[in-house]
This record gives structure tokens, C-alpha cells and sequence, in this order.
């Protein structure tokens, strides 16, 4: 007679080979099952917004839905956040008419923004924040060159040595922001000269300018003892272009400098006055106006 194959007793709980099977432990042989949706796919899909949902098929983009879409935007962000998500959904409705996912006209304006005074710097200011900050080694060398490249800081903070061309007061940059580089970005000499003295204080293997970290709390502490508790980091490329712009530099120059991609964001948010303006209103005599009435007034 067959002996049948001894069956362990039920106890309620779970095997051994139950938690292996259900743990699919690649180590024990098993396999990791991911869980899949209700349509036989891997995981659950992320959920979809209802204004999200309203955009996501082509033949639901029309006029009504781009302008409830903007509606309802700018109840949540400012004007000019608004306008930069209108411009990228221009490109992407352009996108769409060339591949003819998309018939008819769908014409997206821009909102008018309140013109807001540009935060920077006077030559006195400047003059005290570098002597405020001048005992931070490397706080004062940001600040210095976020003042004379007028570059942002997470480019500044990518420097490295073999970048820099000290004969010819160059530097090559990369911005992380537009990916795009400039070959031979000019330095001020003066600050050239700085940076060399700098440099030559540096451990011969570093290849980094900087090898800290941005403190955030020495950047406070420096913005308390001026005064300037609001004034942010980004606010040095501004004083950047605005001081370019105050001494009669053309928006084309300041614009490359900045490598903004429109002069029209050089001129309203980088800089005090426009240097055109600047220099119609310098053609009017009135130095002569008042040089004649003050020869009427004497005699």
C-alpha cells in the first residue's frame, strides 16, 4: 500500500513557504511581483487634475478651455508667473496646430503686469556691503563677482580654476539655468586682480573656486547689519544691469551680458531706466535753458 504524503496540520497560521511565495524574496528563488491597476498595467497611475484632464487631449484644447485655464490660474500665482505659463502654452498650442492635432484659431494675450520699481544698489551701499562682508573669505568673492559678471549664483558656484583666463581678464560660463555657455565672458580688471590673489590662497589641487557651501546665515547676518533684511542674492545681478544701464550701456550689451533670450525682460525687471530714454532726454538742452535765463536774471 502507498503511503500518502504526510500533510502538515492547519494551525491558521502562514508557512514558511507561504511568506516566501508572498514576500517573493529573490534570494529564496522568488520573484517581485509589482502590483498592477485594474487594466492589467504596472502600478497605479499618478491622478490627473480636472483642469490637467481638460488640456490633455487635443480636441479638448479650445478657446473656453485656454481662457478658464487662465482664469483660474491667476487666482492662484502672480500676473507675471501667469504670463510665463502663456507663453509656454503659446509654444505648445503652436506645436500642435503644425502637427494638426489641433484646428482653428486659438488666440492666448498676455495679462498686463503693474510695473514694479527694480530692487538694487547705490555705489554707497555696494561700498558697505563689501566691507560688511570682507571678514567671510568666500561670501565676499560671491558678492563680488555676482556684482561684476552680474551672473547668478549657482553659475558663480561652478567656477573652476582652468576657466579663468587671468592674462586676458576672461572667464568661460556655463548657465545651468539656459544650458547655454559664453567662451570668453569678460571680467572687470580690478576684480580679475582680486580673484588671482584669491586663487593663489587656494590649495594647489582644488580645481573649484569654492569648496564651501553658500551660508545662508552669514548672507542674513550680513543683509541685518545693512539694514536690507528683505534684499536677496539675486538682487546683485539686478544692481548688475541696472549700473550698466545708469552709465549708458545699450539694452543689446546688457541683454548678452544677462543672456536673457528677450530685451524686453532686460529692461523691465533688470534694470532702473532705460538707457534709451536715458539718452533721448540728455539730448534736450536744458543745461543752455537755464545757462540763459541765468545771464537774463543778472542783467
Amino acid at each position: 500500500m502507498e503511503e500518502k504524503p504526510r500533510s502538515e496540520p492547519d494551525s491558521g497560521k502562514p508557512t514558511v513557504r507561504d511568506r516566501r511565495e508572498a514576500s517573493g524574496n529573490v534570494a529564496h528563488g522568488g520573484t517581485v511581483n509589482p502590483p498592477r491597476n485594474r487594466k492589467g498595467g504596472v502600478g497605479n497611475p499618478p491622478p490627473k487634475s480636472a483642469r490637467a484632464r481638460a488640456l490633455s487631449r487635443p480636441k479638448q484644447i479650445t478657446q473656453n478651455a485656454i481662457d478658464k485655464y487662465i482664469l483660474e490660474r491667476g487666482k492662484e500665482v502672480i500676473r507675471s508667473t501667469v504670463n510665463k505659463d502663456i507663453r509656454n502654452l503659446r509654444a505648445f498650442i503652436n506645436w500642435c496646430r503644425k502637427n494638426r492635432y489641433v484646428n482653428g484659431e486659438i488666440e492666448i494675450k498676455e495679462l498686463k503686469e503693474d510695473e514694479r520699481p527694480v530692487r538694487s544698489l547705490s555705489n554707497t551701499q555696494i561700498r558697505k556691503l563689501l566691507s560688511t562682508a570682507k571678514p567671510y573669505k568666500t561670501m565676499w568673492m560671491r558678492i563680488l563677482l555676482a556684482l561684476g559678471t552680474g551672473l547668478r549664483l549657482r553659475d558663480i558656484e561652478t567656477w573652476v580654476v582652468s576657466d579663468i583666463d587671468f592674462e586676458n581678464s576672461y572667464v568661460t560660463t556655463r548657465s545651468r539655468k539656459t544650458r547655454k555657455s559664453m567662451g570668453s565672458r569678460p571680467v572687470p580688471v580690478p576684480i580679475m586682480a582680486e580673484l588671482k590673489k584669491y586663487v593663489c590662497g587656494l590649495d594647489a589641487r582644488q580645481e573649484n573656486i569654492f569648496n564651501d557651501n553658500f551660508s545662508r546665515y552669514r548672507w542674513k547676518k550680513i543683509r541685518h547689519k545693512l539694514g536690507l533684511d528683505d534684499f536677496k542674492f539675486h538682487d546683485l545681478r539686478k544692481t548688475f544691469g541696472s549700473v550698466l544701464a545708469q552709465n549708458g550701456v545699450s539694452t543689446a550689451v546688457i541683454q548678452k551680458l544677462l543672456e536673457h533670450s528677450s530685451p524686453d525682460l532686460t529692461n523691465k525687471v533688470y534694470t532702473n531706466v532705460d538707457p534709451v530714454l536715458r539718452h533721448a532726454l540728455d539730448q534736450i538742452p536744458v543745461g543752455d535753458w537755464l545757462r540763459c535765463w541765468i545771464d537774463t536774471e543778472l542783467f
